[in-house]
């Protein structure tokens, strides 16, 4: 089984039993639990918001699978980062993005040891995305933005995606990707599952193929750019014709202010 404690009352709350045997390494992301098991030589996953849920295979090995690290860019391991630098960066008001506040790490002499983001209820469980780089990059209006790089090629250097993909580095196993599409719950806001395949035709990664004006590993960012540019393309009325009545009615206007100025002259 995987417990949880309470460092402070050392309380012990089993979190998850099935299909747990001996696991080696966990990590916790984004409402799952991750973890390698030796018993079965795998790396395995299970939905903690879920009530009994299942662990689910996501790869197999052939050896005993030691550290387990997640490469996403939801996710940023802090221990590189050097309290000085993020001290700094809170100070003038960019160390935490959408809303998240920094908030201090001490260990037992008080000593602040690191700094991390601690974000509002009902925001993305992500940590200065857009400072570190993990795929995003900060834009104009301060928001984090998937950094569109084609970052899947093949043997002769042709792209596997289209271009502007945003640049996919999921630690999602294929396995599990492969279901959640099937759900209907792997890309959001109408994006599709796209498979990516190597030069034997085996399904090597999952992607999603976003909808306009939808952009992000799971298409879950609105891109406000492409958002107006789709309104503009969508309108029935070209903007020509909008331009042509705006200079009409000015046009109009004018004319109307001109006779109105003679005729008070001939009154006079």
């Amino acid at each position: 089984m995987i417990e949880r404690v309470n460092m402070d009352t050392r309380e012990r709350i089993v979190v998850l039993t099935q299909g747990v045997h001996h696991p080696y390494d966990v990590k916790y992301f984004n409402g799952f639990l991750y973890w390698t098991d030796w018993a079965t030589s795998s790396l395995k996953v299970s939905e903690l918001s879920i009530h009994h849920e299942s662990a689910h295979l996501i790869h197999s090995f052939t050896t005993l699978p030691y550290g387990l690290a997640i490469n996403h860019t939801m996710f940023q391991d802090q221990s590189h980062v050097g309290v000085a630098w993020m001290k700094e960066r809170c100070l003038e008001g960019d160390g935490c993005l959408n809303g998240g506040q920094c908030q201090d790490i001490k260990n037992e002499h008080g000593r602040v040891v690191k700094i991390v983001c601690s974000l509002p209820p009902l925001q993305i469980r992500a940590q200065i995305v857009a400072v570190f780089g993990y795929g995003y990059e900060k834009d104009q209006d301060g928001d984090c933005a998937p950094i569109d790089v084609t970052s899947m090629e093949d043997e002769n250097g042709k792209s596997l995606v289209e271009k502007n993909e945003p640049k996919d580095q999921s630690h999602v196993g294929v396995a599990w990707m492969k279901e959640r599409c099937l759900e209907g719950d792997g890309c959001l806001n109408g994006g599709q599952c796209q498979d990516i395949k190597n030069e034997h035709g085996r399904v090597v990664k999952i992607v999603c193929s976003c909808e306009i004006p939808y952009e992000g590993h799971r298409c879950e960012r609105l891109n406000p750019e492409k958002a107006l540019a789709a309104q503009l393309k969508a309108s029935p009325r070209p903007l020509w014709i909008t331009s042509f009545f705006l200079l009409l009615f000015i046009t109009f206007l004018i004319a109307a202010f001109i006779i109105s100025y003679r005729y008070q002259n001939v009154l006079k």
